[in-house]
């Protein structure tokens, strides 16, 4: 029997080995060497107060539950296509229309990308709406359950090894609390690797590798705590021009004029605070336009693309590639699949 920490619960839990299916990998790295993975345990789990609750332990309430622990590689629903790549488990799973899935956590954390369909999940934070293009990061441990559309879904998994962990040594703490991305760098790269996944060649192990170090920087910057100065509230106005105004022409000079600052000064500042470049900021907030409208009509191509504020559809073609991955045609097909 041990023991673990999950949300200030302690988790006692004693193994249940059982079969597992035959695509999926079975194993796991314990003190340096391999050693079979159980596909569930039976989990015990003891709430306990926190520390100046006042309360002794003959007050503790104890709740025995059976929670499946799933182990390396393996997710509920039906597993389609798994891939061993650059020391990550990448699998691609299907879900039944209306399925339910159970309490259960994973070993490993690990990113998890909708593909099609959608589902409502209770996590030990809260509750939250999963759509296609929505990037969930669920740490090891984390108990959570999932009730699925009336519609099919796919998702496709990224779980990192120990060794990963590892590799990224003080980042990895990134990957011990839930986020969410509906947008942004890690979602672009999470498709770029589920599009080499899924036509893999002799670089595959490379680029995969690439991307998802890109991954966990771009999730660690944005998850981040931001800065303890609050930014000037001349700044916030030119965030707030930027939103209202992204999908027409503008210059720095043009922003700045506005705020009554100098645009060197401006271009400074908003790095300094929001993280990046006004050109790359006004790029992504474009380009989370575009998947939205992609995702949710059938729209013209050439009509997203002078909407979302750029010349004409190869232009726009060209940087969603660029960025995504996927042109926008093949993104349409991803997300709107039946």
């Amino acid at each position: 029997m041990g023991a673990f920490l999950v949300g200030g619960i302690e988790l006692r839990h004693k193994h249940r080995l059982a079969s597992t299916s035959g695509n999926s990998i079975n194993r796991h790295h314990r003190g340096g060497r391999e050693q079979p993975c159980s596909t569930s345990q039976l989990i015990e789990i003891q709430a306990r107060p926190e520390d100046g609750s006042g309360l002794s332990p003959q007050h503790w309430s104890r709740i025995d539950l059976m929670i499946q622990h799933l182990s390396c590689g393996s997710y509920f629903g039906q597993t389609t296509k798994q891939r061993e790549l650059a020391g990550l488990i990448l699998t691609e799973t299907e879900y039944t229309p209306s399925a339910k899935l159970p309490k259960h956590s994973h070993s490993q954390s690990f990113f998890s990308l909708v593909l099609e369909g959608s589902y409502v999940e209770h996590f030990g934070g809260g509750i939250r709406e999963c759509k296609p293009s929505t990037l969930l990061l669920h740490p090891g441990g984390e108990v959570h359950s999932q009730y699925c559309s009336s519609v099919r879904g796919r998702s496709f998994h990224i779980e990192l090894s120990t060794s990963w962990l590892a590799r990224v040594g003080k980042f990895a703490a990134i990957l011990e609390r839930p986020v969410q991305f509906r947008g942004g760098p890690p979602l672009w790269r999470a498709l770029r690797i589920h599009n080499e996944f899924r036509h893999t060649d002799e670089v595959s192990p490379l680029a995969i590798e690439g991307l998802m170090l890109g991954m966990l920087a771009e999730t660690t910057r944005q998850e981040e705590k931001p800065s303890v100065c609050k930014p000037p509230r001349w700044l916030e106005r030119a965030r707030e021009m930027i939103h209202s105004e992204f999908t027409r022409g503008f210059s720095l000079a043009d922003i700045a004029d506005c705020v009554g600052a100098h645009p060197v000064y401006l271009a400074t500042a908003f790095r300094r605070f929001y993280g990046s470049t006004i050109g790359e900021y006004v790029r992504r907030l474009r380009i989370d336009f575009a998947t939205k409208a992609l995702s949710t009509s059938d729209t013209p191509l050439v009509d997203i693309a002078l909407r979302t504020g750029f010349y004409d559809q190869a232009h726009f073609s060209r940087t969603f590639k660029r960025i995504t991955g996927l042109t926008p045609a093949q993104f349409r097909a991803k997300s709107q699949a039946p």
